[in-house]
């Protein structure tokens, strides 16, 4: 750190110098000084240097990368981020069909902190660069961003689905273009004609590169494409299964299970075919790395009544050999939320889910776990004030006070559990603040069920 502090005080002394770049931008990417929430002091200063950096040489075309090192500051304070926004969108109207625009556009489309008119000035530019440059192999990336945004209204909607479509003309045989047809896959928001047009497509692409790596993105969205046909549907089944067993060591081996049931129930062939599936590939694995796939088989209540009880002996071997094992909350979590199993598996889950809390509640993925109980109604009134306690100390340990990213870190999710409970005077102090950044996202009132998230 001494290192460090002697590197900002230096910085300091010649912020407005153009030659301090790339120190500047080495030092608001240090992995010590990221990992500092919310902005602490070295941190602050330097963003503060930089600040007077951009206001001497926030033209010049390398702006762009401390635009970017600043974009990725965690905690930035708005007044901050308002000015590094500022900046960044007067970079973009400069240099608005620059190659590296792209590099600023995409942290400023997927920052959680930008108000609705800096969004959508980030939107018109990246729409106006991609016409510009939007056919070159590499536009891909900006597209992907554009795409994931779901606060585009409809008129931005309709020129990025244009945009896509224009790139996807020439390069649909790409690898890449699952980069592109996923994201498209996931929006509710395309017309019918787009809708049908992007289900072909990705099924075309999906049956070009069905053993590769990639074709899981694209495999995974359209699994869970409320418009796919019967026999698309069949044809990813088959494609689906056979992509889990030729990568049997992938880590998104258990997302892709999940995503293949799909959102509605399968028949019992196809129902049988996804679990035996499961059981396969857990049993090629070290039981350390299975947690995850044992909770996607757990979490369904449509198996056949053979596979049902065997997933059930499973869960108990498992989980009752050692409840406190960090990665049983994929089992937990799930099996808590489920409405049909019996009193005793029930019973069983909440005692497992209290020994887990007891050994990992400051963990940061503890507040899952904790928002699954408070959604229970029958915890006894001992069981749910402890669980209403272990949750306020996890809000007041994980959430920093930053507005941009509390819904980010699951702390609003957590916060709209307890609302919903009757919680004395203390504890309602305890939550005032998280209260206020609740509200600065534009959340509802307390105790509401509204409750409001973050730009995307």
């Amino acid at each position: 750190m001494q290192q460090l502090a002697s590197a900002v005080e230096w910085i300091e002394e010649n912020a407005t110098h153009a030659e301090v770049l790339p120190l500047l931008i080495s030092v608001l990417e240090h992995p010590v000084l990221r990992r500092s929430e919310p902005v602490g002091e070295l941190t602050g200063r330097t963003v503060a240097a930089a600040l007077a950096w951009l206001e001497k040489h926030g033209a010049d075309v390398t702006a762009t990368r401390l635009l970017q090192a600043l974009l990725g500051v965690p905690g930035l304070p708005d007044e901050r981020l308002g000015e590094v926004v500022a900046y960044s969108l007067r970079w973009l109207v400069r240099h608005e069909s620059h190659p590296r625009g792209r590099y600023l556009l995409q942290p400023l489309l997927s920052h959680t902190g930008l108000d609705d008119d800096q969004f959508d000035a980030g939107v018109l530019l990246a729409i106006g660069w991609l016409r510009d440059r939007g056919t070159g192999t590499r536009a891909y990336f900006l597209l992907e961003s554009l795409l994931e945004c779901s606060g585009l209204v409809a008129a931005r909607v309709r020129d990025t689905v244009a945009l896509a479509r224009t790139w996807l003309t020439h390069h649909r045989s790409m690898p890449e273009a699952g980069f592109v047809l996923k994201p498209l896959l996931v929006r509710r928001d395309l017309t019918d004609g787009e809708g049908e047009w992007v289900l072909a497509e990705a099924m075309d692409w999906l049956r070009a590169h069905r053993r590769s790596r990639a074709a899981r993105r694209v495999m995974t969205a359209l699994a869970e494409h409320p418009g796919i046909g019967a026999a698309d549907r069949e044809e990813l089944l088959t494609t689906g299964i056979a992509w889990l067993e030729s990568h049997s060591h992938s880590p998104q081996s258990a997302q892709t299970l999940r995503s293949l049931f799909g959102p509605t129930h399968l028949n019992v062939a196809r129902t049988r075919m996804l679990v035996d599936c499961g059981l396969r590939w857990m049993s090629q694995q070290k039981p350390a790395d299975t947690w995850q796939m044992l909770g996607v088989l757990a979490e369904r209540s449509d198996l056949p009544p053979d596979r049902a009880a065997t997933v059930e002996s499973l869960v108990t071997a498992r989980v009752s050999a050692d409840p406190t094992a960090l990665d049983a909350r994929w089992v937990l979590e799930p099996r808590l939320a489920r409405s049909d199993i019996t009193l005793a598996q029930r019973t069983k889950t909440i005692a497992w889910s209290f020994a887990w809390l007891e050994r990992h509640r400051p963990h940061g993925d503890a507040h899952v776990l904790l928002g699954s109980l408070l959604a229970l109604k029958d915890l006894s009134a001992t069981e749910t004030g402890r669980v209403v306690e272990w949750s306020i100390e996890w809000l007041e340990l994980h959430a920093d006070g930053a507005a941009g990213t509390f819904a980010v870190r699951g702390a609003e999710a957590l916060l709209g559990r307890l609302l919903s409970l009757e919680l004395d005077a203390a504890q309602v102090r305890r939550l005032d603040a998280h209260l206020r950044e609740r509200k600065a996202l534009g959340g509802g009132a307390p105790g509401g069920g509204d409750f409001g998230s973050p730009r995307p």
